[in-house]
């Protein structure tokens, strides 16, 4: 999402409440989703919109294991364009998941510069109010866009799943800082 009005660029990296981002931004966008995809990575959008490099740039990360298992749910639900079968287990799609392209967080912002911000799913809120302040919007609650109903991720990984897990997103586990269950 692009906003020449307010100078910023979001990249919207999927399962890290960019819906709900986006439902708040949505009416300072200035893109055209028909030339260049939602969820396209920063580099492919600062060539498609070379203005926007003095921009400010900002995008939000989540925890590899609940991103993971949010992304389960979701393509579980009607929500999704590619619903999975119900009787796909969490554990076999962590199998499955592992060759899975463009899933990599970091992979979205890694040629961000100095005028960017990463802010966390964690601390959604407080970081999106953070992203007002910079962009110059006054500062709004963010309503909660594709929840999906689960129990916490800790409860559906076990010792091989979650080594899958932090062998395939081992950058987004160094790079943000994550830790299993933290």
């Amino acid at each position: 999402m692009i906003s020449h009005s307010h100078n910023f660029l979001f990249i919207e990296i999927p399962k890290t409440a960019t819906s709900s981002i986006h439902s708040v931004l949505a009416q300072h966008m200035e893109y055209d989703h028909t030339k260049i995809s939602r969820h396209a990575k920063y580099s492919e959008l600062a060539e498609f919109y070379p203005e926007s490099k003095n921009y400010f740039k900002f995008s939000f990360v989540r925890n590899p294991w609940d991103r993971l298992l949010s992304f389960y749910f979701f393509k579980k639900t009607d929500l999704a364009k590619i619903k999975i079968s119900d009787n796909l287990s969490f554990k076999d799609f962590v199998l499955t998941v592992k060759g899975l392209p463009k899933f990599n967080q970091y992979s979205y912002i890694e040629s961000f510069d100095n005028n960017s911000y990463i802010g966390k799913f964690e601390n959604l809120q407080q970081d999106f109010d953070i992203v007002c302040d910079k962009i110059g919007m006054s500062r709004q609650q963010l309503p909660h866009k594709n929840k999906s109903k689960h129990k916490h991720y800790t409860e559906y990984y076990d010792d091989e799943t979650r080594q899958i897990v932090a062998q395939k997103y081992a950058r987004d586990i160094d790079y943000f800082g994550y830790e299993f269950g933290k």
